[in-house]
C-alpha cells in the first residue's frame, strides 16, 4: 500500500510500499525521492562518489570520480566533465 499525505482535499507527497516517496509527482516512483516542481536545498548535497560511471545511465545523472577527480555528467549517450 501507500501512504497519502493531503492538505485542503489535495494530494501532496506519497510514500510507496517500497519507500520511494514523491512530492508533486505521485505515479511512477521508480526513485528514493521524486520532486516535481522548483526545490530549495538549504543544505549540502552530496554526490555519489564512485571509482567508475554507473551502469545503466540515464540523462541528466551526475556523479563524482574520485579516479578522475572531477564530476561528471551523463549527456546525450556519454559521460563527460563538467
Amino acid at each position: 500500500g501507500t501512504l497519502d499525505f493531503h492538505t485542503a482535499g489535495s494530494l501532496k507527497m506519497r510514500i510507496t510500499s517500497t519507500g520511494n516517496v514523491g512530492i508533486g509527482q505521485y505515479s511512477s516512483l521508480n526513485h528514493r525521492l521524486t520532486v516535481n516542481g522548483p526545490t530549495l536545498l538549504q543544505d549540502v548535497l552530496t554526490v555519489a562518489r564512485l571509482s567508475s560511471a554507473p551502469a545503466n545511465p540515464q540523462k541528466g545523472m551526475i556523479y563524482y570520480d574520485t579516479i578522475l577527480d572531477q564530476f561528471r555528467l551523463f549527456e546525450k549517450t556519454s559521460w563527460r566533465q563538467l
